[in-house]
């Protein structure tokens, strides 16, 4: 499998190659796929080491320039996720994230299908703190919108598996997210207030201290971008999105929490009496 991998991912293996790994002599199936469906049947544990050279093979394939290619990594490693315990995850996400934090991709693309294989990684209280504390600078530093939302899109599960689970959310990267809500450039505060949006909705109640003290992190960015779409909804950096949040956020899982009186969100509409 580590041979076919590298020999020639995209396409089936042929003449002398396929004499050499039968099992992989379709003509519809590059190894990537053939590998996948391997391990879809395998119901053992991999030992570490072979996880090691497993894993290797799609973050070299990661880097095609084939999208195909790209695609059928992605698809492997999320099932490779499943013949490893969660202790080895830690690893993966080093793994995944070294590469875009030492700014050594190949492109974009090469991003989009890291990026897309970290969103595949189940939440646990450490892998889930390393993401958190990962992903908000990586969206900042990242210059391709597609990548953006890509990345945007991965880091609300976690967040909200945190504050489930009453794991304090480290202050700096509150801040972070709190300022970024507030960004002038249009893309950056679209991802940043749909990932808040969507890790907030999705918790089971705002509670504990954790998920209390993160919502308190980030209400005077609900504030300020409600006031901005309650005086020009159309003209406002994400557009209605930020407003639409903001009001789901307050009118949703703050008021059913409880523990912020209907003064205080009524603190938050004043801005604009029509807009509940």
């Amino acid at each position: 499998m580590e041979k076919a991998l590298l020999r020639s991912p995209e396409y089936s293996l042929s003449g002398k190659a396929q004499m050499q790994f039968p099992f992989m002599a379709s003509a519809h199936h590059s190894p990537i796929l053939v590998t996948r469906d391997f391990f879809l049947a395998y119901s053992h544990p991999l030992d570490p080491s072979i996880f090691k050279k497993l894993l290797t093979s799609c973050l070299s394939s990661a880097k095609s320039s084939n999208p195909t290619v790209r695609t059928n990594a992605t698809v492997l490693f999320k099932c490779l996720l499943n013949t490893v315990s969660d202790d080895s995850l830690g690893s993966v996400v080093t793994e995944l994230l070294a590469l875009p934090q030492a700014g050594k991709t190949t492109g974009s693309d090469h991003r989009a299908t890291l990026y897309t294989m970290l969103s595949t990684i189940h939440p646990s209280t450490t892998i889930s703190l390393s993401i958190v504390n990962a992903l908000p600078l990586l969206i900042l530093k990242e210059t391709n919108d597609v990548v953006i939302a890509i990345l945007a899109s991965a880091l609300p599960q976690h967040l909200t598996f945190l504050m489930e689970g009453n794991t304090c959310i480290p202050a700096e990267i509150s801040n972070v997210i709190a300022k970024e809500m507030t960004n002038t450039k249009p893309v950056l505060r679209r991802a940043f207030v749909s990932l808040i949006g969507t890790a907030l909705w999705n918790v089971s109640s705002l509670g504990n201290d954790s998920s209390l003290a993160f919502v308190k992190a980030i209400s005077s960015s609900l504030e300020a971008n409600l006031k901005t779409f309650s005086t020009n909804s159309l003209g406002a950096a994400a557009r209605p999105l930020e407003g639409y949040i903001a009001l789901t956020i307050l009118l949703g899982p703050m008021a059913k929490s409880g523990k912020f009186g209907m003064d205080s969100i009524l603190l938050f509409l004043r801005y604009d009496t029509d807009c509940v």
